[in-house]
């Protein structure tokens, strides 16, 4: 399963953990498709809800069983009545575990809001503002017809795409059904897209110079996805400037369109967004400050002000979503902006086009009327400047509707900064929430958090909204001035080809030749100069693209920081807890061995037996192996007298059953012959073998297997890693067992950041965004970054100066084109002054005409040095994406290792967890039992402990082939599973992902909405063969993105729900902090 939220703080595609923002929303090639719908498969949502609530409880048992498999309410709850008063727990069992079901259905309603489209929002919405019962049968069946209907309007955004993409998407829309819309979705959008591109490059052949002709060719054979639209967006600019050649006006305002729908694309896509986040925060809003209210009502009562504090804190929690949301519609404006940007040059390039046409027609027309035999030229140069003013009123359109969604993604942005004050608000009343809990201690802790997280989320959200509105207002005016600029050359256009096709029907007849001739020529000098101002025009916008990259970079930098910094603390806490495959005692933390030894302590009240050993077993149920969780969960659910039998006996039991676990668990996994003899050699001996063994993990020939992989570290030039490796062979062999554990991570995380940290300073902006966010992160992020991260992100720095040099090229010979056609205007000039026998205006118009002959030289020049700095920066490009693909292949067998490891874990554990359910069973029957026949309570525990023994000395009840890991199940089960920690390189993005809090064995995977921990169980694990065509396929995978074919360039945005989705990034926006340094 995900090995990318595989890494990222909440996000929208299949990705996260793998790492953080995707950051490239183009690392695949071709522009990302934001918020695409990549649903589930239709056959795994059929009569199945999106969120089950468990069945009510009627006793403790009941309570306790709701406090492990309820929502976040409903266990914080539970758990407060289990650990009050009994008066508590019976006013939990007659009302307050329905309110809190409740408070838990309104929470899962609202987190739809984070997914599926507009239809889906809307039914949220109505839901939320009806009863609860209206939100059970939105999670139960109601979610269906709406996320039906944002698939078909999903699908039917991209009709006008090309006529493949059309016919694609018809057959979808007509045909009707989830699967089909889902087919066309995931496989048939980038074939038909892909099929689309072949066709435009194909119509290329033959139509301009020998660079072009092979440069089309060269992406024809290559085919993939990736190659056609690199030709399309840069290849063939490049082309033609190596052929002092620019593309027709048609050909520009074929581009000027495309980028035009794009925009209109991610202008909708935004839009959504906004909208989402407005909703999703104001409900976060009102939620925490409801929750706010309470607790300060419930102030003097720590357990019902905590219970509220906590609420408050899943209130933030949204909020922070919220935000993330306004994030994601921010960027989707900003990119909306820089694809209207580009709509913009391309029309004020056409628009030059159109001008040079309109120059050299008057220019025809003046040599015609001077001149009858030019009478040929004249109409041919009239025909072209026809064209010439169609397609520039094309790229007029292209560009007022690019001009139109750059001012609808600025209102979208504005709308979303809203969504940064509600959240800003929600965080306001978590703190408030967490003060007046302030006795309630973790609760209040985590409102606080919460409320941090919340207020910096909101934060981030307003600056980004503004930072795209304005950027926004910029590119729309650029675009409206290029529509402007269009109009007007296709208007000289016009009246260019009637001057010359009306000077070529009276060539032979004119009265005043000489004065026509002049009058043709003073207009060509006006159709060049306005050409020259349009190419100019071209050159600005693209600065405006430019700034807002490098907006965008920035807001999605200071995104991935946050997230990165939010894991390193998570990190940072999970450190504080000993090792999975530690002895159980020693992974019991501070707090619980307090309650522990208290309610042990000699003479100890019953009262507080009672009080600390249930709040011990609380916490052993969230930390403890699987075998002390289950004995907790009876602990808790039972009577004072079992609650005693557990502190003094029944813990002790199960600990050593854990310890027995871990031990078989590292027997059968080792693949070491001398370990699994020594594992062996334990379990057959007493409990304290065991616990030696795991402390020491020793065995016949370790000290000589420890020389010999420190001193393979020795010499390979990571000076933090032979500084202690040396020191370590120096030492004893406890130190060299001590630094294999602790001390080599350490140093190999030394060495990471500082290999990292040499890298900023490269004036690489992407490069050095990335390096930054990796040393902001986890300790394993520099490692990540090195291994494949930097190489992909120095093929996004090269590829934009591949396309920024591009364009220049694309510019210059724009400019080209103008003055060359207004030096052909000032010869023309000039021979017309001449005829009239004018000697100093000739004269004049000469110099004019030397100076833009010159000028032409100049930019044709420019032109070539930018084609050549464009080929150089794709060459790099290339050779950084090879890089990447194979670290990237590297990294996917790491991952496919820690996948296995974790499913056998994982396996483990639930194989030890039904051996202790099935002993403890057995023991509750002997209870029952003795209680039945009129033993006391004491009498009955001791009975049932004594059946527990019993159960344990037949091996039938002992796990098959092992027992379990850490136990590492939801909720904090324990560190991560067994062979999880053994996983370096970007493997740990998938070890981060399966073994995390929350993945695999997250229930809230378990949802038909959960796309993204489908598609990493089923494509990570037994991934289908690469094909040809995708040579990014290794990539792919491993950032989860779902990319269909090379560099289709569109990760999907699904459907998903946390922890995926707040563990991930939307395609094209970015979602988690992993994905960036990855992808």
């Amino acid at each position: 399963m995900r090995l990318t939220s595989v890494l990222g703080t909440r996000a929208r595609t299949v990705a996260v953990a793998l790492a953080v923002i995707v950051f490239g929303a183009e690392a695949h090639g071709g522009s990302a498709i934001a918020a695409t719908v990549l649903p589930v498969s239709s056959q795994d949502t059929e009569d199945k809800p999106v969120f089950e609530l468990p069945a009510p409880a009627n006793d403790r048992a009941g309570v306790v069983r709701l406090m492990t498999t309820g929502g976040p309410a409903t266990a914080r709850a539970a758990e407060a009545a289990l650990l009050g008063s009994e008066a508590e727990l019976a006013a939990f069992l007659r009302a307050e575990q329905y309110r809190a079901a409740d408070t838990d259905v309104r929470f899962r309603t609202a987190q739809l809001l984070d997914v599926g489209g507009r239809k889906l929002a809307e039914a949220v919405q109505n839901a939320l503002g009806a009863s609860v019962e209206a939100q059970r049968t939105l999670l139960r069946t109601g979610w269906r017809e709406p996320w039906k209907a944002d698939l078909r309007l999903q699908v039917a955004r991209f009709l006008g795409d090309g006529r493949k993409v059309d016919e694609a998407a018809q057959r979808a829309l007509d045909d009707g059904t989830q699967q089909a819309m889902e087919n066309f979705l995931t496989t048939g959008l980038p074939t038909a897209r892909q099929a689309d591109d072949r066709m435009r490059v194909a119509s290329m052949l033959g139509t301009g110079g020998p660079q072009l002709e092979k440069a089309a060719q060269q992406a024809l054979d290559a085919g993939s996805a990736q190659a056609l639209r690199e030709f399309l967006d840069n290849g063939q600019n490049l082309a033609r400037a190596r052929d002092q050649e620019t593309a027709t006006v048609a050909e520009l305002a074929g581009q000027a369109d495309r980028a035009g729908r794009e925009a209109a694309t991610q202008t909708r896509a935004a839009e959504d967004a906004a909208e989402r986040a407005i909703t999703a925060s104001r409900i976060a809003r009102e939620a925490s400050e409801r929750a706010a209210r309470e607790a300060a009502a419930a102030k003097d009562s720590a357990g019902r002000a905590g219970e509220a504090a906590g609420r408050a804190a899943d209130a933030a929690t949204g909020a922070a979503r919220a935000a993330q949301t306004a994030m994601t519609a921010a960027g989707q404006a900003t990119a909306a902006a820089r694809v209207a940007a580009t709509a913009a040059s391309r029309a004020a390039v056409a628009a030059s086009a159109a001008g040079g046409a309109a120059s050299r027609a008057f220019s025809a027309a003046s040599a015609a009327a001077r001149d009858n035999r030019q009478s040929v030229v004249a109409r041919k140069a009239a025909d072209e400047a026809r064209a010439a003013a169609a397609g520039a009123r094309q790229a007029a359109a292209a560009a007022g509707h690019a001009s139109a969604a750059a001012s609808q993604a600025g209102n979208a942005a504005r709308a979303a900064s809203g969504a940064g004050a509600n959240a800003a608000a929600a965080a306001a009343a978590a703190a408030a929430a967490g003060g007046h809990a302030k006795n309630a201690g973790k609760q209040a802790r985590i409102a606080a958090n919460a409320a941090a997280r919340a207020r910096a989320a909101a934060g981030r959200a307003t600056r980004a909204a503004n930072a795209a509105e304005a950027l926004a207002r910029q590119s729309g005016q650029a675009a409206a001035q290029a529509r402007d600029a269009a109009n007007q050359a296709a208007a000289h256009a016009d009246n260019a080809a009637t001057a010359a096709y009306q000077a070529a029907d009276a060539a032979s007849q004119a009265t005043n030749a000489a004065n026509e001739a002049m009058a043709h020529a003073v207009n060509a000098i006006k159709a060049a100069d306005i050409a020259t101002a349009a190419a100019t025009r071209a050159g600005e916008v693209e600065e405006t693209a430019r700034k807002t990259e490098v907006e965008q970079l920035q807001a999605r930098t200071e995104q991935a920081s946050q997230a990165a910094r939010q894991l390193r603390t998570e990190e940072q806490d999970q450190q504080s807890d000993a090792a999975w495959d530690e002895a159980e005692n020693t992974r019991i933390g501070e707090e619980t061995r307090q309650q522990l030894d208290a309610a042990a302590a000699p003479g100890a009240a019953p009262e507080t037996v009672l009080a600390e050993g249930r709040k011990a077993a609380a916490n052993l149920i969230k930390t403890g192996g699987p075998w002390t969780r289950v004995a907790a969960e009876h602990a808790l659910a039972g009577s004072p007298a079992e609650v005693t039998e557990f502190v003094t006996t029944r813990r002790a039991i199960a600990a050593e059953q854990d310890d027995r676990a871990r031990t078989r668990y590292l027997a059968d996994s080792s693949e070491k012959p001398a370990l699994k003899a020594a594992a062996e050699k334990a379990l057959a001996g007493s409990h304290p073998a065991v616990q030696e063994f795991l402390r020491t993990q020793d065995y016949e020939g370790r000290a000589t297997d420890d020389r010999f992989r420190i001193a393979q570290l020795l010499g390979t030039g990571r000076p933090a890693t032979e500084r202690a490796a040396q020191a370590a062979l120096d030492g004893t062999d406890a130190q060299r067992r001590d630094f294999l554990k602790q001390g080599l991570p350490r140093a190999a995380a030394a060495d990471d950041r500082f290999e990292t940290a040499r890298l900023l300073g490269t004036g690489a902006a992407e490069l050095e965004a990335t390096a930054q966010i990796a040393l902001t992160g986890p300790s394993w992020f520099p490692q990540a970054f090195l291994q494949v991260g930097q190489h992909n992100a120095r093929r996004r720095d090269e590829n934009t100066a591949s396309h920024v040099a591009a364009v220049k090229a694309l510019v210059a010979q724009a400019m080209r084109t103008a003055t060359t056609a207004r030096a052909d205007a000032a010869r023309a000039a000039q021979a017309a002054a001449t005829a009239r026998g004018a000697a100093a205006e000739a004269r004049g118009y000469a110099d004019q005409a030397k100076s833009s002959a010159d000028q032409a030289r100049a930019h044709a020049n420019h032109a070539r040095r930018s084609a050549r700095a464009a080929e150089d920066s794709a060459r790099r490009a290339a050779q950084s994406a090879a890089a990447a693909r194979r670290a990237a292949n590297i990294a996917v067998g790491q991952a496919r290792d820690a996948a296995k490891s974790a499913r056998a874990a994982n396996a483990s554990a639930a194989s030890a967890s039904n051996a202790a359910r099935a002993a403890n069973a057995a023991a509750a029957r002997a209870h029952a039992d003795a209680l039945a026949a009129g033993r006391n309570a004491q009498a009955a525990a001791r009975a049932a402990t004594a059946a527990l023994r019993d159960a344990l000395a037949k091996p039938s009840v002992l796990p098959p082939g092992g027992g379990g890991g850490s136990g590492g199940g939801y909720g904090g089960a324990g560190p991560t599973p067994a062979g999880c920690q053994q996983r370096g390189g970007a493997g740990n993005f998938v070890t981060q992902m399966l073994c995390g809090p929350g993945m695999i064995t997250n229930p809230d995977c378990n949802t038909p909405l959960n796309l993204g921990c489908r598609y990493l169980r089923d494509n990570l694990l037994t991934p289908p063969p690469p094909k040809p065509e995708e040579p990014f396929w290794s990539e792919s995978r491993l950032c989860g993105l779902g990319s269909i074919g090379a560099g289709a360039g569109w990760a999907a945005g699904g459907f998903l729900l946390p922890p995926f989705a707040l563990f991930m990034a939307g395609a094209g926006v970015g979602a988690g902090v992993a994905s960036w340094l990855m992808c």
